[in-house]
């Protein structure tokens, strides 16, 4: 076979598996300045610019994101508000809603404002510089803030607290939770509590002592070799702990009775309610056994471990080669299957009273491909996708480097269309039913449907017609767009 006959043997190959057009073009492809994907009116809905630089595409959910790649992208909802940006994300990006307003650099540099009329805890103001500087403006000033941190500070319901302050921390924090107000001097070295019935007292690590009235008394001695603890003083059932450390270590109750010898190898829980459980170690964490209401563990590390818990189901096989999860989570089952924590990673769910039912499917083989399935008919591949084994959740990382190496992807619609592009749209193919589509860049392209055919040269240089009746037509020089757009048969 000749060099120059080659091509078109491979172009009447590809050419025979070609994608839809509704009987004319549903692509103009001028790769690689734009690529734009039309609707049968011929009005763009999606386009690619330079290869995954610049873009404009709906989103399932209504709106659309678009943006130039990594540098800016942004989203809107279906009334065409922006309610996101970023900026070389995660380096810089915006979150709009219908009651707060932010933006964050590197999630390290906070800033926040309501976008309603009225603030609450959730919509307050504020600006952070992680770990320095801390503010929020709630329009109440007993709840807003401005504190330096190690200098002077003070902030309310932060960090799992109802008030935190400091004076040249560590030489004095105060917390107060619940009623409870602790104090440190030389954190963490001398530390007193009181309020709520709380009174403790610690010099870490040598001595502390915890009591809250009628609740619980704790005391430690050289933290953390001996320490004995009574919690439950208000139950029918108080439960008493201690240990020498690292000797041995007991906790009993009139509920459990648990022993553990030469911490915190061998030992075993012998638990009587509220649930029935018992289980003994050896060489713990490698060997484990224990069985008993709704849970069930056994463990041969690192040969093989599985456990059930409270129907969460847990599987390890020569760990960290292969770990299995599955468990049931508002009305649905889920599952997910690792192999090497990120090297292979897929992620299953379907409606816990339909087990026969659709699954939608997300899958990730570092750092070969992604692919998603909904489970209704709307399917994505992906080839060469580093990043979803790592982000599988994250929309923003997948939208704005995702597409980078993208050398091959594969949309499937609900409806049936299906669209597979190479390297960046230079190569697209489109089907739909009977009707298919094919692209080289702006070099070639081709549709096929009932309707009739149609071959294009060099984006209308030259094109060739077939209508419905079976007759060709030659036409040179035919760069109208339009003409591209509406059916061949007319």
């Amino acid at each position: 076979m000749s060099f120059f006959k080659l091509p078109l043997c491979l172009g009447a190959a590809v050419l025979a598996c070609v994608t839809p057009a509704h009987g004319a073009e549903r692509e103009s492809n001028a790769w690689p300045f734009r690529v734009d994907q039309l609707d049968a009116d011929g009005h763009t809905t999606a386009w690619q610019g330079m290869g995954p630089l610049f873009f404009s595409r709906p989103l399932a959910e209504g709106g659309r994101v678009h943006g130039f790649r990594p540098f800016w992208v942004a989203r809107e909802n279906a009334a065409g508000q922006r309610t996101s940006t970023s900026f070389l994300y995660p380096i810089f990006f915006t979150r709009t809603d219908d009651t707060l307003r932010a933006w964050s650099v590197l999630n390290l540099i906070n800033h926040r404002e309501s976008t309603s009329g009225a603030v609450t805890e959730n919509t307050a103001g504020g600006f952070d510089v992680w770990p320095f500087y801390f503010s929020r403006d709630t329009g109440s000033p007993e709840t807003s803030y401005r504190a330096f941190f190690p200098i002077a500070g003070e902030v309310h319901n932060r960090f799992y607290r109802d008030h935190v302050s400091w004076l040249l921390f560590p030489l004095y924090l105060r917390t107060e939770a619940r009623g409870v107000v602790a104090k440190s001097y030389v954190w963490p070295f001398v530390r007193t509590a009181s309020g709520g019935g709380v009174e403790r007292f610690a010099l870490w690590p040598l001595l502390g002592w915890r009591n809250q009235a009628g609740v619980s008394h704790e005391a430690y001695y050289l933290w953390p070799l001996m320490y004995r603890k009574t919690t439950g003083l208000d139950t029918p059932a108080p439960t008493e702990s201690g240990a020498v450390l690292p000797f041995y270590a007991y906790e009993r109750s009139p509920e459990v009775n648990a022993e553990t010898f030469v911490w915190p190898f061998f030992g075993y829980v012998n638990r009587t309610a509220p649930y029935r459980y018992r289980e003994v170690r050896y060489l713990w964490p490698l060997f484990v056994q224990g069985s008993g209401d709704d849970r069930q563990r056994s463990r041969w590390a690192p040969f093989y471990t599985h456990s059930v818990i409270q129907g969460y189901d847990k599987q390890w096989v020569l760990w960290p080669l292969y770990r299995r999860d599955q468990w049931d989570e508002s009305g649905l089952t889920r599952s997910t299957t690792r192999l090497f924590w990120f090297l292979y990673r897929s992620e299953t769910q379907r409606r816990t009273a339909q087990p026969d039912g659709p699954v939608a499917i997300k899958e990730h083989l570092w750092p070969l491909y992604s692919r998603w399935d909904n489970g209704a008919g709307r399917q994505q591949f992906q080839f060469l996708s580093p990043f979803g084994s790592f982000f599988p959740n994250n929309e923003d990382v997948k939208e704005t480097w995702g597409p980078f190496l993208a050398l091959y992807r594969r949309d499937a619609q609900g409806s049936g269309e299906t669209r597979e592009s190479y390297f960046f749209d230079l190569i697209t193919r489109r089907r739909s039913g009977d009707e298919t589509e094919f692209h080289l860049g702006p070099l070639y392209g081709a549709v096929h449907s009932p309707a009739g055919d149609r071959i294009e040269v060099g984006r209308g240089l030259m094109t060739r017609q077939r209508d419905a009746g079976g007759t060709w037509r030659t036409v040179w020089f035919n760069f109208s767009a339009k003409s591209r757009t509406s059916s061949p048969s007319h």
